[in-house]
């Protein structure tokens, strides 16, 4: 008869691989939903920036027009009949002043295409930073202040013997109340920088979806 406890020995053994390929499968996933976000960030932002400039662009041709007109019209109201032994009027001194309105409206339509121009950049920021927002509302004090990485390093490094799981990291920053969505995305957010430090000798990984500090502790566990 087959040897059963060699038979549970490799099954055991082709589950553990199995499991460990799903766990890296997970990884590629939650980056390349991480990549897919920021394309569309940045699409989003590049649209913004079209429509100011479509915007900026008919406001300045609508203030050139404007420019372009007032200067025709105040010579009209200038004319004055001649009349003999009078000091003829000071035109030249107001026909100075014509010039100077066009160039104020100038530039003062180039400075408002320059402000413009400045705005996409804090709109990009604000959109950065609102995936953030979503999971810091519900982050510890203890980590409030620091970036997703900078969290899970300083849990690994809070029991550098112990072997953590993706769900107890989750729990150490955030505790059990965290809405199924956010805890979704986290935990895909999680997996990946768990599998970078990895990959980068920060830490160890243990059985599929467990980390450590310690290499010994990783193997045991």
């Amino acid at each position: 008869m087959p040897d059963t406890k060699n038979i549970d020995l490799s099954s055991q053994s082709t589950l553990a691989k199995l499991q460990e390929v799903d766990s890296e499968l997970a990884i590629q996933e939650a980056h390349l939903l991480s990549q897919l976000e920021s394309l569309q960030e940045k699409r989003s932002s590049l649209k913004t920036v079209i429509s100011l400039f479509t915007a900026d662009d008919r406001s300045l041709v609508r203030k050139q027009e404007e420019v372009i007109v007032t200067p025709q019209e105040k010579p009209s109201l200038i004319s004055e009949p001649e009349v003999e032994g009078e000091q003829e009027p000071d035109t030249p001194a107001l026909a100075a002043t014509v010039p100077t309105a066009k160039t104020t409206k100038s530039k003062k339509a180039a400075s408002s295409l320059r402000n413009s121009k400045k705005v996409p950049p804090s709109k990009r920021s604000t959109k950065v930073s609102k995936d953030a927002s979503e999971w810091q509302q519900y982050i510890r004090e203890d980590y409030e202040k620091a970036s997703l990485t900078q969290a899970v390093t300083s849990v690994l490094q809070s029991q550098t013997e112990r072997v953590w799981g993706i769900s107890d990291i989750l729990n150490e920053m955030f505790g059990e109340d965290l809405p199924q969505a956010v805890e979704s995305k986290l935990r895909h957010q999680v997996s990946n920088v768990l599998g970078g430090g990895a990959r980068e000798n920060k830490w160890y990984r243990g059985q599929p979806g467990s980390y450590s500090f310690s290499k010994k502790a990783s193997e045991k566990g």
